[in-house]
């Protein structure tokens, strides 16, 4: 993906404290105050990953950078020592966003129902649904496969207990699970702007297949995504 057509600046210290000269910068030796400048920097960062996705939400990712720092309250400058291209910013989104469907997801873990894969897979369409301008663009970024690994290892744990309660048929499989999340972005991108809840109905049909009692499937599952 390209930059944000900014020379980028110096990274910034592993440590979280930013670099660079502004605000965020600690002035001077014996007066600055690190502890008090990480704070700003991490408010500053967080500020910048809420303006990045609600302008892409509104405006897609060919919105402008400076719309971005402007929405954060942050100089464009601030927001380049932080995200030296957009590439970075989205993939900060993504690993954000797949945080929160994790968490989510073992939320679910030990629902007495076995009805937590449906709550999650719902959950996961709805958030879709809400960032659509983004959400998916995002995903097809690098991220750490640890997450992907621990998101996919949870809904594979939702699984299990749901065929346990005998609310999914006992031959579906983790990797179809999966896929049903992709599948609803096409369905997702044609109808959000103009029946939002589409996807609903959508989800009702993919979840009535997965019911048990229908016909065995005839194809074998897939296993090398």
């Amino acid at each position: 993906m390209s930059s944000l057509s900014a020379p980028a600046p110096a990274p910034a210290p592993a440590d979280g404290s930013p670099a660079g000269g502004s605000g965020d910068q600690p002035v001077g030796g014996a007066g600055a105050r690190p502890p008090r400048l990480r704070q700003d920097a991490a408010r500053n960062r967080d500020r910048i990953i809420s303006a990045a996705c609600a302008v892409f939400a509104e405006r897609g990712l060919d919105a402008c950078v400076e719309d971005i720092a402007r929405r954060a309250g942050v100089g464009v400058g601030t927001l380049y020592r932080r995200f030296p291209t957009k590439e970075h910013l989205l993939r900060q989104i993504a690993e954000d966003l797949l945080r929160e469907l994790l968490d989510g997801a073992r939320a679910e873990l030990g629902a007495a129902d076995g009805a937590g894969l449906e709550r999650t897979l719902r959950q996961c369409a709805l958030l879709q649904v809400s960032k659509r301008g983004y959400m998916m663009r995002a995903f097809d970024t690098a991220m750490p496969d640890e997450l992907r690994t621990a998101f996919r290892a949870t809904l594979g744990e939702l699984l299990t207990a749901a065929q346990a309660a005998g609310a999914i048929r006992p031959d579906v499989t983790t990797l179809d699970v999966v896929m049903i999340l992709w599948s609803l972005r096409g369905v997702i991108d044609m109808s959000a702007d103009t029946s939002p809840a589409a996807v609903q109905r959508y989800m009702d049909l993919l979840l009535a297949a997965l019911r048990p009692g229908g016909a065995p499937l005839t194809h074998p599952p897939v296993t090398n995504i």
